[in-house]
């Protein structure tokens, strides 16, 4: 396993207020390794569950899990809070406080984006760590289920990748670009996934799309790019499924290797015990 130090930037949360961005640089290795964490769906209070499971206590063993392992940074792509509430937030900050390491989230749509910054501060939008871009999007269309990249969205995706020319680039959102093969979670993907698509394929330096929402592990490959989802940090739903069924998996996250050559590795992780 590589061993990298980094130099952070601003914030704990990675924030650097004079122009939105991180720089953060190799000192050792040029592998860059990241964990990704999703739909964690923390109540209004401790305890409170989803589909009979304590998210609080499901997302602590995530952390018991992972807390020692030797990372870089851990990307947190949304559904935090299951209804939005501040107190969710506040609670996520104290349980984040045992990871050492930068975290960096974007809002899922059940997330209140404007309370999440009031507790983390300004979300990033691009940050550079090496030899790789890391571009956040804000997928969600208002208070709807499904995905909407807004033209701004959009505009910015273009332009960071205009800037990304000679690097390579990883890009999260909480919602699916594409069909993963359940009909009811499909239908709330992203939906204009085809404008994010003839962006991203005018473009050599795009690797990787990470997502959340489906509560499930997904990988595959389009046009070079891979496109990856990881499990909940609660509860999971069954792969292939129709309609909404609950798997009987461990909550679990994915670690991810980001090469200087463009290429990476990666990996689901499930709780155990």
């Amino acid at each position: 396993m590589s061993n990298i130090t980094l130099l952070r930037v601003g914030s704990f949360w990675g924030y650097n207020r004079a122009n939105n961005t991180i720089s953060i640089e190799y000192i050792v290795s040029n592998t860059l390794r990241l964990l990704h964490v999703t739909d964690l769906h923390l109540g209004n209070n401790k305890g409170d569950c989803l589909s009979s499971i304590d998210c609080d206590e499901s997302l602590n063993q995530v952390i018991e899990q992972l807390k020692n392992e030797r990372y870089d940074a851990l990307l947190i792509t949304g559904d935090i809070a299951n209804h939005g509430a501040k107190s969710a937030y506040l609670r996520l900050q104290v349980y984040l406080s045992e990871i050492k390491m930068p975290v960096y989230m974007l809002p899922g749509n059940h997330d209140d984006k404007a309370l999440m910054q009031q507790v983390f501060g300004e979300l990033n939008n691009k940050i550079e760590l090496g030899a790789w871009n890391l571009i956040f999007l804000d997928s969600n269309d208002g208070k709807h289920y499904h995905g909407q990249l807004s033209v701004n969205e959009l505009d910015f995706l273009e332009g960071a990748l205009k800037q990304s020319e000679g690097r390579h680039t990883l890009i999260a959102l909480h919602h699916p670009p594409v069909d993963i093969g359940s009909a009811w979670m499909d239908a709330m993907q992203l939906k204009n996934k085809q404008a994010f698509f003839d962006i991203i394929d005018c473009f050599e330096s795009p690797r990787a799309v990470v997502w959340g929402h489906i509560h499930q592990e997904f990988d595959q490959y389009r046009r070079g790019v891979r496109l990856l989802s990881s499990p909940s940090t609660c509860s999971q739903f069954l792969p292939q499924s129709a309609q909404h069924q609950k798997d009987t998996q461990a909550a679990g996250y994915r670690w991810l290797e980001l090469n200087a050559d463009g290429s990476l590795d990666t990996g689901v992780i499930r709780v155990t015990g």
